[in-house]
């Protein structure tokens, strides 16, 4: 689907290199303890045809600083790491810099433009980068065509034996 554009698609899913539902900004949790503790999740979903990128960057600022304050996150620390699905670096740079975050606290994983499938980019990250700190935070961002728009607030924590 992210090479063509089925007459019912509202958006040209070719130009936009982007997955073409909802499915891309999913995120995957288990009941197992596995190396992070899920403290919040904000959505945000559209079905308008066309939202620009600079939509994106103020909703997910938005979205992100309001669920910070929710689950007492503080934004500042220096240990905390921003996951972003591997299309548009520039965009999530804007955010980076309105979140007033370091470039050292992005994460983009070095797979090829088409190389997510199924929401893996946080998933694949995540896994990178835990590092058994307990307590370090981790913020999410997966994205959907349109704007499907999801932001979790992660903690690390010692992953079990089983998961390693």
């Amino acid at each position: 689907m992210g090479d063509s554009k089925p007459p019912e698609a509202k958006f040209d899913l070719f130009r936009e290199r982007i997955l073409g539902s909802d499915h891309s900004s999913a995120f995957v949790l288990n009941h197992e303890p596995i190396g992070f503790q899920v403290l919040g999740i904000n959505c945000y979903s559209t079905p308008r045809d066309t939202v620009s990128l600079l939509e994106v960057v103020k909703r997910t600022v938005e979205m992100t600083k309001r669920l910070a304050a929710s689950v007492g996150v503080d934004l500042s620390r220096p240990d905390l790491l921003i996951h972003y699905p591997n299309v548009f670096p520039d965009t999530w740079a804007m955010v980076t810099r309105s979140l007033r975050l370091s470039p050292s606290q992005q994460v983009l994983i070095d797979l090829p433009e088409r190389a997510h499938c199924g929401a893996s980019d946080a998933v694949i990250s995540l896994s990178r980068a835990h590092r058994g700190e307990e307590g370090r935070f981790h913020v999410v961002i997966t994205y959907g065509a349109g704007l499907h728009l999801a932001i979790s607030i992660l903690k690390e924590k010692q992953r079990s034996s089983e998961a390693i």
